[in-house]
């Protein structure tokens, strides 16, 4: 039994992206971890907004949008943050600013890329389900 081994240039080229970027995530994972411990601890959180001063907002409002692609980012502990920090007017439009921001981002990242996507992951049969 002969087994085939086709190549391409383009194949080779998304294993290569692959491997450089595990190997990022790898060289990164300690600052990645303090960055995670950061956002699940909610008076380091505010603590940290309330020492930023006028960057607090644009902080909460980058990380909130993050949140969105990001499920290990507790949004509601944000929202609540931001409500401790800034009273409920600031709160609201900090949240629903993001909020809207990354759903929009993902809807076009899904238009782009998600069918695509999908018929490569997934078999016909899944797909018709």
């Amino acid at each position: 039994m002969k087994i085939n081994f086709a190549y391409s240039r383009k194949n080779i080229i998304k294993g290569f992206g692959v491997i450089a970027g595990l190997i990022i995530l790898w060289l990164l994972r300690s600052k990645i971890s303090v960055f995670m411990a950061w956002v699940v601890d909610r008076q380091a959180v505010e603590n940290t907004i309330q020492r930023l001063g006028v960057w607090g907002p644009l902080l909460i409002f980058a990380v909130m949008v993050l949140q969105v692609f990001m499920a290990v980012i507790p949004g509601h502990a944000l929202v609540l943050t931001a409500g401790y920090v800034y009273g409920f007017g600031l709160c609201l439009l900090i949240t629903v600013g993001s909020t809207v921001l990354g759903s929009q981002i993902a809807f076009m990242i899904a238009r782009r890329f998600g069918r695509h996507l999908i018929y490569r992951l997934a078999s016909p049969r899944a797909i018709e389900r």
